[in-house]
């Protein structure tokens, strides 16, 4: 995140324009974009339009007193939308790895409001990045958790998003994905929540997938107390015991 004392607190003006996918009004603005955050929360213009995507998107009271009903109403297209992210990521690439004061990251957004088309540009931008600088590479691994350890992979789980899930696991398939504070793996968040294809996807797309829960239970423990032994229990067994996990 950016020195405090950096940064230029956004007006409801930019917030509405960012959240409608204005490009223009950021071609010239004078100071960087991700400088330019909202008060309280730290989030950037693509914290805001990402999460503005969804037509019942909530909006900070701080600004509700300027909402205007032509954005609320808002319903940006996905071409539209990936434009816009496009464009503003090349104007300031920085923005990719902000955070916001929940240490949420724009994957993370996109990734709990199920934007798959927005979660491919990101990794698309990140894979550009990454290959032209190493450190920024390990930038990316330090930003994978949110305040309360949430991975991307984590959000998508967690909010049923399974088109979300396939890319993470596609792209990211070989990092480790660990708990989070409350001791759920992506893993047992999908088992827990019945969500099968998530299953599928995380055991055979990830290479360590964790199996740990929450008061030393795993994934298992988790099956079982859904009583979804006849479709989940079974894989989960045969992988565990294939693979050798405790």
């Amino acid at each position: 995140m950016e020195d405090n004392n950096t940064m230029e607190t956004m007006d409801s003006s930019f917030y509405y324009k960012a959240a409608k996918g204005e490009i223009e009004a950021f071609k010239q603005h004078p100071n960087p974009l991700n400088q330019l955050v909202t008060p309280i929360d730290n989030n950037t213009i693509l914290h805001i339009h990402i999460t503005s995507r969804c037509r019942y998107s909530s909006y900070p009271l701080y600004y509700y007193g300027h909402v205007k009903t032509e954005v609320l109403n808002h319903d940006p297209s996905e071409t539209a939308s990936v434009n816009f992210v496009k464009q503003v990521l090349g104007i300031c690439p920085e923005l990719l790895h902000q955070s916001n004061v929940k240490e949420e990251t724009l994957l993370h957004i996109a990734a709990r409001h199920g934007h798959e088309d927005i979660v491919k540009v990101l990794a698309d931008e990140n894979e550009r990045i990454c290959h032209e600088d190493q450190e920024a590479a390990r930038t990316m691994l330090r930003m994978v958790v949110n305040k309360v350890k949430d991975s991307a992979l984590h959000e998508a789980v967690k909010y049923g998003h399974i088109e979300v899930v396939k890319e993470l696991v596609r792209r990211y398939g070989d990092f480790s994905y660990g708990v989070n504070d409350s001791s759920e793996t992506p893993l047992y968040l999908a088992v827990e929540r019945g969500f099968s294809e998530a299953v599928d996807q995380i055991l055979e797309g990830c290479k360590s997938p964790a199996f740990h829960g929450p008061d030393e239970r795993s994934a298992l423990h988790a099956a079982v107390l859904r009583k979804d032994e006849g479709k989940i229990f079974p894989f989960l067994f045969a992988f565990q015991v294939f693979n050798s996990i405790d």
